[in-house]
């Protein structure tokens, strides 16, 4: 399918700031040589900018287990991290929404109501889009290549303006349909990993958090997200695999959830998902 053309180049401000000394595998240099390093980057962002604003567009319909846990570290002397909760449920991506249902808490089986899942619903895509969208004024600084799993990356440093509300909210206090009743919007500074290839998105990391208020529990807050390439019918999607938040608190006291996402396929009327059993059920 074909990505919707974008308007003029610059919505986003791309720098120059590639690493000195810093190339990628063997020695591979990626810029052009008689080509500014300014343009190539700028060409590099668009390119994904384009791909990231298709990418619901781009998604069949399918059905997925996502397994969550918990960890706090209360004394912060190493850390020690002690596990306190386990979720796993099934994550429905059907006509670009997604629902959540609780299957199990704690290893045992829960009700049939569909929810949100700790607040991390919507990393389908839009972690995507509120990096790339041009309202989120992101800036990109191209920093170094890398390789993830065997595939070239650009790495590219990323700033999201808190005021144009591109990296996302801080969620507290949830309750019991797993709706957070407390929520701030924030910037963020971190990396986005694109695969040279494919100009795809292969690694998200937002390594601080900006603009939190001083009388806000949050402290500090950081993740990062992992993609991949999943089967789902006859086709191959790029979908998240995994992904990492982790908040410091005050009073002191650290919290991490982990979060993966296995045995996707297609979604119809007849797909279930089952505690202990995660098939489909069609026939």
């Amino acid at each position: 399918m074909i990505a919707p053309r974008l308007g003029a180049v610059g919505v986003a401000a791309v720098t120059v700031g590639l690493a000195q000394g810093v190339v990628g595998p063997n020695g591979f240099d990626p810029k052009p040589r008689g080509r500014p390093s300014i343009e190539i980057d700028t060409e590099i962002i668009e390119r994904t900018r384009r791909i990231a604003l298709a990418y619901a567009d781009n998604l069949p319909n399918f059905i997925c287990t996502q397994e969550n846990r918990k960890f706090k570290d209360e004394v912060w002397d190493g850390p020690q991290w002690n596990q306190y909760g386990e979720t796993v449920a099934e994550v429905r991506f059907v006509d670009k929404q997604e629902s959540y249902r609780t299957v199990a808490v704690d290893g045992r089986p829960a009700d049939d109501a569909f929810k949100l899942v700790s607040g991390e619903s919507g990393t389908f895509g839009s972690r995507l889009l509120g990096i790339f969208r041009p309202r989120s004024r992101a800036s990109f600084t191209r920093i170094a290549d890398d390789v993830i799993e065997d595939r070239e990356v650009y790495v590219f440093e990323v700033l999201l303006p808190k005021e144009h509300r591109g990296g996302g909210l801080i969620s507290l206090g949830w309750n019991r349909l797993g709706l957070a009743t407390w929520q701030i919007p924030v910037g963020s500074r971190g990396l986005v990993s694109i695969e040279k290839q494919t100009g795809n998105v292969l690694r998200i990391d937002s390594h601080e958090a900006l603009g939190i208020p001083l009388d806000f529990p949050v402290r500090k807050a950081r993740y990062r997200i992992e993609y991949g390439y999943v089967p789902i019918g006859d086709g191959t999607y790029l979908l998240p695999v995994r992904a990492r938040y982790s908040m410091e608190m005050f009073p002191p006291a650290l919290y991490r959830h982990d979060v993966e996402w296995r045995d996707c396929r297609k979604f119809d009327a007849e797909s279930v998902l089952t505690f202990g059993n995660p098939i489909e059920a069609s026939r």
